[in-house]
């Protein structure tokens, strides 16, 4: 979508200068992506080729549907780590056939689930994972990929064993065991890339001032081409240092041979049954990849002020992982490090992702004996510098001081990630965050509220934050922060029927008035609705009088439709706690006389007539339809329990239409 749309129009490039500094970014994440994506496929257990291969055909196929100009994708850390380990417990060797057939059946898995999810407009189920699940779940990935890698950066051949802690166990009584040439390849790569890192990351070095020179000029360019190639030029030096190693008769572990040339379209399908088992660790990489991708291209479509469209990327995600299996490509996601790079670069558009592919293919085609003495020390550093900014322990210490329950979903989610498994820690995070959510709504805070003085404005608030709001006598004012559904009535009804006999009052005086304040109810459902009936009921028999006070209009409608109106009364069914309040103190002083006369023979129904509506009586077969709003006001018939007028978008209730000063209208 992005590339016809941004640069052919009646078939001739639009934009000469977006082009090129297109191809200038394209260029730069080349050499980023190659040594990186060759990386990223050791962590999913394939062998390295792979990883360019996973660059190719997906990056053609995103340009064309995705709606995010800068989002680069390709291999990616936390995917590759769920790839592997997904595959890895079917016991198959890493970069077997065996293993290869699995990776990329679960990467087609993957397409189709991110594809179904998008033609079905069900996006939002990538929320399951909250910030605080994805916070300890990226910490805890970033460590186990770190922990995995050491054993090529120390040259020690490590067993597969289930858990990560096995992992630590046998790499600390093996040390000895460590081979020096990769222990130095390592160490030193890793050295130079967290160095370029933080160069970049603090911007110790300033691009943005103006070059005093020629000279000035080719040095910032060139620098700047230092620390964007940083990872290719590593993989250069150390090619070099392991070929001398290779040739002086010592051994060092380096990526072998590649086949030249791009593998025929192919694809191995798996049993039914086989991919049937494949589908939980499928989900699980389909929401991460998607959570990532839409976190990403939703920050540069803010910074560049465009929209993208979560369905048409669900689509686009899934076609690329699914074609792309097709050409030999596993899981592909957006990095967000790559994206940087790719903006960073001056890219517009997805052309950029299309130069990259490009050079990536030709260098499949003339490069492959280039990648023969790579080491697997230098991918290794590669890869961990890259997933340093995935760890956020910083993050969990915030929570705990803002929201403790936040910080246990964090802390938990990690802690299963890094000692159970991978996947095994994201469902975890999952269940827990939702057994969050659903006891706050189903125990949410109910607020007992008193009176502040005038000096402090006299509005209702709870009384145990201000200790100058005064509870009124033989009056209880509940507010519950939250709708009442299936979820809470239980607890909302127990709670109420505590406060009438005086348990939450100052004075423990005997209650005679309930006051339910319902301003923080949006809506309101079946269960719920019974729920006010039945206080209503045990109330009565109580002799204590309920009120709803400040409801919106949806929860007026539900209870209306549902007789709850009718039953409580109009004078019971307020806009404010001082209205409540108020009806009590009229009730006190006894009922007004009521003339009759006009409404005899009318039942309660609504009328509607131009821009005004009242909820009042309709004529039968005797009396006028032609009624003073005034006449409302001061001739309810004693079976009419409620009325209600709006005029114009202001609701007013029967008290406050005996003092509405506004020239009758005639409805």
């Amino acid at each position: 979508r992005n590339l016809p749309n941004s640069y052919i129009l009646n078939g001739q490039i639009a934009d000469r200068t977006n082009l090129a500094m297109d191809f200038a970014s394209g260029c730069t994440v080349f050499i980023f992506l190659v040594p990186q994506g060759m990386a990223y496929a050791i962590v999913a257990g394939m062998p390295p080729v792979y990883g360019l291969y996973s660059s190719t055909v997906p990056l053609f196929i995103y340009a064309l549907l995705g709606t995010s100009n800068e989002l680069s994708i390709g291999p990616m850390a936390i995917t590759s780590l769920l790839l592997g380990v997904s595959c890895q417990r079917y016991g198959f060797v890493d970069g077997s056939p065996e293993y290869i057939a699995i990776a990329t059946n679960i990467s087609m898995i993957v397409g189709i689930i991110l594809l179904f999810v998008g033609v079905c407009k069900l996006g939002a189920l990538t929320n399951l994972i909250s910030q605080s699940v994805l916070t300890g779940f990226l910490t805890a990935s970033a460590l186990v990929i770190g922990v995995n890698q050491l054993k090529y950066i120390l040259g020690i051949p490590i067993p597969r064993f289930q858990y990560t802690h096995e992992t630590i166990i046998y790499l600390l009584s093996h040390l000895n065991k460590s081979n020096p040439r990769e222990v130095f390849l390592g160490l030193s790569s890793w050295i130079m890339l967290y160095l370029v890192r933080e160069i970049k990351r603090r911007k110790i070095i300033k691009f943005n001032q103006p070059d005093r020179s020629l000279f000035h000029k080719i040095l910032r360019i060139a620098i700047t081409i230092s620390l964007n190639a940083s990872n290719l030029i590593a993989i250069l030096l150390g090619a070099l240092i392991a070929r001398s190693i290779t040739l002086g008769g010592s051994t060092i572990q380096i990526v072998g041979e590649v086949p030249s040339g791009i593998l025929p379209p192919s694809f191995v399908s798996l049993g039914f049954s086989q991919c049937v088992e494949l589908v939980p660790a499928s989900m699980a990489i389909a929401f991460v990849s998607f959570a990532g991708n839409w976190a990403i291209a939703k920050k540069y479509a803010s910074a560049n002020n465009y929209s993208v469209d979560a369905t048409q990327e669900l689509i686009a995600y899934g076609f690329s992982n699914i074609i792309g299996v097709l050409f030999n490509s596993v899981v592909v996601s957006g990095g967000l490090a790559r994206t940087a790079v790719n903006v960073e670069s001056g890219a517009k558009s997805q052309v950029s992702g299309c130069i990259t592919a490009v050079l990536i293919l030709m260098s499949l085609l003339l490069l492959t004996s280039f990648f023969y003495y790579i080491p697997m020390a230098v991918l290794s550093a590669i890869i961990q510098v890259s997933i340093v900014s995935m760890i956020d322990f910083e993050e969990m210490v915030s929570a705990y001081k803002i929201k403790k329950s936040d910080s246990l979903v964090m802390v938990v989610t990690f802690l299963a990630t890094f000692f159970v498994g991978v996947t095994d820690g994201l469902f975890v995070g999952i269940i827990l965050s939702l057994s969050m959510i659903f006891h706050s709504t189903a125990f949410p805070h109910v607020a007992h509220l008193g009176k502040l003085p005038p000096s402090e404005g006299s509005h209702f608030k709870d009384v145990n934050r201000f200790s100058s709001a005064q509870q009124i006598p033989g009056v209880a004012i509940i507010r519950m922060d939250a709708t009442l559904s299936f979820v809470n009535c239980d607890y909302f009804q127990k709670l109420v029927m505590e406060a009438t006999q005086g348990t939450f009052h100052s004075q423990h005086d005997p209650i005679h008035l309930v006051i339910i304040d319902t301003s923080a109810w949006i809506e309101i459902d079946l269960p719920g609705i019974r729920t006010l009936f039945d206080l209503h009921q045990s109330l009565q028999t109580m002799d204590v009088s309920l009120v709803v006070a400040c409801a919106k209009g949806v929860l007026r409608d539900r209870l209306r439709d549902a007789g709850f109106v009718t039953l409580l009364g109009g004078n019971n069914m307020c806009m404010s706690i001082e209205d409540a309040l108020n009806h009590r103190i009229d009730n006190e002083k006894g009922p007004k006389p009521a003339s009759t006369a006009p409404f005899e023979g009318m039942e309660l129904v609504e009328i509607h007539k131009e821009n005004s509506t009242v909820l009042a009586a309709s004529r039968q077969s005797q009396g006028s339809e032609d009624f003073m709003a005034g006449e409302l006001a001061t001739n309810p018939m004693h079976h009419i329990n409620h009325l209600s007028l709006s005029i114009g978008s202001r609701d007013v209730s029967y008290t406050q239409l005996e003092s509405y000063q506004e020239t009758p209208t005639n409805i």
